[in-house]
């Protein structure tokens, strides 16, 4: 074997470990980047993680592995000051508004809905359901600011309306975000100085009228449903209603 014959098989050689030494390192990266998948055992908690994920960025911190946590901490009101999941059988999701409630306030804001969550320094809230957790601290803030009373709201059902609301039309939580972020930087506005932004009342209205369409819509439907069986019962050619048919439809 000459020289030439040497080298070349020394560079085989070489070039053999140089790729068995780098799958072996792509390998290591893989499991290294599984270990740190997660690990959660609530699936509604990984879901609600990765919507979270799309709205706010990045967690503050995060803990994948089970029983772990992600939160989110934010500098200025968003209106939050807190947001966290926790990988937890119920109440996973957590919601935190950096807000003082005075003594006066409490058991009113309390009495609004079982998930509220007082400590001395914030208003908090948490539960399954994101939907009910704003719905009730927007409203708790609304108390706070005086724009609206626990009997009011208790009494125009306010709050589970809101909810199922909310549900139908999700972009109005980020109009609810607005008006408590406002709320949060008014710290002690006067009612006659209500955000421009705070007109549930029209909202509310407006939610009303489309109830109402919607429930007009299906009785059309429902008469329409009826009108097409009484064609076929009373059809005279195969295409047409009977003249009784057209007469007792004529003016609904």
């Amino acid at each position: 074997m000459n020289n030439i014959q040497i080298f070349i098989l020394v560079s085989i050689i070489i070039l053999f470990i140089i790729q068995y030494l780098q799958l072996h390192k792509n390998k290591e990266k893989i499991v290294h980047e599984n270990n740190n998948s997660i690990k959660w055992n609530n699936q509604n908690s990984i879901d609600i993680f990765n919507f979270f994920l799309n709205k706010w960025g990045k967690p503050t911190k995060l803990n994948f592995n089970q029983n772990g946590f992600a939160a989110w901490e934010f500098d200025k009101p968003s209106p939050w000051s807190v947001i966290m999941i926790k990988d937890i059988p119920h109440n996973y999701i957590y919601f935190s508004l950096p807000v003082l409630v005075p003594y006066e306030f409490r058991q009113q804001i309390l009495s609004l809905s079982p998930i509220i969550n007082l400590t001395n320094d914030s208003l908090g809230a948490y539960g399954d359901d994101q939907y009910n957790i704003i719905c009730s601290l927007y409203f708790s803030m609304n108390i706070l600011n005086k724009f609206m009373t626990l009997d009011y709201i208790q009494k125009n059902n306010l709050l589970n309306l809101s909810i199922v609301k909310t549900k139908k039309f999700p972009s109005l939580i980020n109009k609810f975000e607005t008006q408590m972020t406002e709320m949060v930087l008014a710290d002690g506005t006067k009612e006659e100085e209500i955000p421009d932004t705070l007109d549930y009342e029209v909202d509310l209205a407006k939610y009303h009228e489309e109830e109402k369409y919607r429930e007009k819509e299906d009785s059309y439907t429902t008469q329409y449903a009826e009108i097409n069986k009484n064609n076929q019962e009373e059809k005279t050619d195969g295409f047409l209603p009977g003249i009784d048919t057209i007469s007792k439809y004529a003016f609904l």
